[in-house]
């Protein structure tokens, strides 16, 4: 064989090998695409200008400002629930956000996981006149998050003190509720 010929044979061979590389990440994308999952089969809506999506974690998930969310409910299924007061998020942007919970840490929890990247930390708070080892704050001063059994589900905000009452099966509603409050979603 020629130098010429062993020149030719190599370059042919080159060309297959891309053409197969290039076929194989072809038949990659598709199959992914067509064999994934997708979101075909998924609960989607829109609120507000607003696309909740759920996914196959039962949560609705939705992006405001850049950022993730994902709640347990969608707008539509907490209307029921009423929040007196003028809610921001603005007001939380890097400052402390100090919570006080009766019974139910998962209320807490579902909103300080919404929050999270937005305040600038969160701590467990006692008001003055209570018995605890965490920090003594008030409303005219601190961003509080008050959550309290109740009868009956409501969200009131009083200074910077935002109460949140849920009764015995809307906890969680409520949370979600105060999160799409504070959002302008609702």
């Amino acid at each position: 064989m020629t130098k010429e010929e062993i020149e030719k044979k190599e370059l042919k061979n080159k060309r297959m090998i891309g053409i197969i590389i290039v076929v194989l990440m072809v038949l990659s994308t598709a199959g992914y695409a067509f064999f994934s999952g997708g979101t075909g089969n998924l609960k989607k809506i829109k609120y507000n200008n607003v696309d909740f999506l759920l996914l196959e974690d039962g949560k609705w998930h939705f992006t405001i400002l850049g950022k993730e969310f994902s709640t347990y409910h969608n707008p539509n299924e907490v209307k029921n629930i009423t929040a007196l007061g003028n809610f921001s998020i603005e007001d939380y942007y890097n400052f402390p956000l100090y919570t006080h919970f009766e019974n139910d840490k998962e209320i807490q929890d579902e909103i300080l996981y919404n929050l999270y990247g937005i305040y600038s930390r969160a701590n467990n708070f006692c008001f003055s006149d209570e018995s605890c080892d965490w920090v003594e704050k008030n409303c005219q001063e601190d961003n509080l998050l008050i959550i309290k059994k109740s009868q009956n589900s409501l969200i009131t905000k009083n200074d910077k003190c935002i109460y949140i009452y849920f009764n015995e099966t809307e906890g969680l509603k409520v949370a979600d509720a105060f999160i799409f409050k504070l959002l302008k979603i609702t």
